[in-house]
């Protein structure tokens, strides 16, 4: 995989970004070391009711999230097997999650308090719609692996001084990524495909 590190060298408002390549060698992915290092929390001390609105699989991902692990569709019961990102027709509509969701998670100070240490981990879900994080400051890791999106994905100006993680994705149009600031490391998978825009 390649590991992109993006540091912070501005004084005191300018980022300027540099990009390093270079090999790594693990059993475990970057995301999987996050929630196996860090202990979880009992869900009652965080969890807070998801809103009505929200699918049953988005429901399922937020007490995941509560919970401090990942939300792996792959592993889950009632979510099928290991699916991949490049096929289409494998694909069933229990595994999608709307952009409003991430949103309301990411951008709503009630959710978003609750997050644990371990932040966000999404594998092998479906994005059928533009997903637009653009200005969203992140205080946890996210990471989204083996999933599809068929639309735009937008990260631009996003902050972040944590871990920003993608692997096995498939982008079937644009990953816009102008003027993102991440402080700590930016780690894009071999594997991930996608037209990256900075």
């Amino acid at each position: 995989m390649f590991l992109c590190f993006f540091r912070n060298l501005y004084k005191p408002c300018i980022f300027s970004l540099i990009t390093l390549f270079s090999f790594v060698s693990s059993t475990l992915s970057a995301s999987e070391a996050i929630t196996n290092n860090l202990p979880t929390f009992p869900i009652e001390s965080y969890q807070t009711e998801p809103t009505n609105s929200w699918t049953p699989q988005e429901k399922w991902v937020w007490d995941c999230i509560c919970r401090g692990e990942i939300a792996d569709f792959n592993k889950a019961e009632n979510y099928g097997s290991n699916l991949d990102p490049k096929i289409s027709e494998v694909w069933s509509e229990n595994r999608i999650l709307r952009p409003e969701f991430l949103e309301t998670v990411v951008f709503d100070e009630h959710f978003r308090s609750l997050i644990t240490r371990n932040g966000i981990c999404i594998r092998g879900a479906w994005f059928r719609e533009p997903l637009n994080l653009s200005n969203a400051i992140l205080n946890f890791p996210f990471a989204l692996e083996g999933s599809r999106f068929e639309e735009d994905v937008y990260f631009s100006f996003l902050k972040t001084s944590h871990l920003l993680y993608f692997a096995e994705n498939k982008f079937l149009k644009r990953l816009n990524m102008t003027s993102v600031q991440i402080e700590n490391h930016l780690i894009i998978e071999k594997g991930c495909e996608f037209d990256l825009i900075f």
